[in-house]
């Protein structure tokens, strides 16, 4: 389970954190197992799928997306339309939506440590990394096709 191990680390070094992890699925019984294998309870709230979530993203200083399959993650463009910074994995959509070390910071995908290690670093270094507030014409073309594509995804699904 990347996100409690990674959730572990960065509890350890930044106790003052509070760790959320938003939604349902099949896996949700093993992640609240890893959760209290690691002592975690409380410190790694698992909170079910919620209409709110931008709301959540609000208060939150980092979004972290550890998953190893994803297509075009709609979290990510919300995150980059809050100025929220991103710490994920190079898969798939992600790295069309999150520009490594401008909106975010981008790791090997499966590399828990170095995923760790951006969480930290966002973390530590606020302001850093995040949003669309940008006007390199690269970013913002990136962002906004990221964007566009999301948007017919989205209303293709319907």
């Amino acid at each position: 389970m990347a996100h409690v191990d990674i959730g572990a680390r960065v509890l350890r070094e930044h106790p003052e954190v509070t760790h959320l992890m938003v939604g349902d699925g099949p896996l949700r019984g093993q992640v609240d197992a890893a959760i209290r294998q690691q002592g975690l309870d409380g410190r790694i709230r698992l909170l079910p799928a919620r209409a709110d979530v931008p709301d959540l993203l609000t208060v939150s200083k980092v979004l972290l997306l550890a998953s190893h399959t994803e297509g075009m993650p709609g979290c990510l463009i919300e995150a980059g339309m809050m100025g929220l910074p991103v710490a994920a994995y190079a898969i798939a959509g992600v790295p069309e939506v999150v520009v490594d070390r401008v909106t975010g910071c981008l790791t090997p995908p499966g590399d828990r440590q170095a995923l760790a290690e951006s969480v930290l670093e966002l973390l530590e270094n606020p302001g850093r990394s995040g949003g669309w507030v940008y006007t390199d014409p690269v970013v913002l073309q990136s962002q906004v096709r990221a964007r566009v594509r999301f948007l017919r995804l989205s209303r293709a699904s319907r």
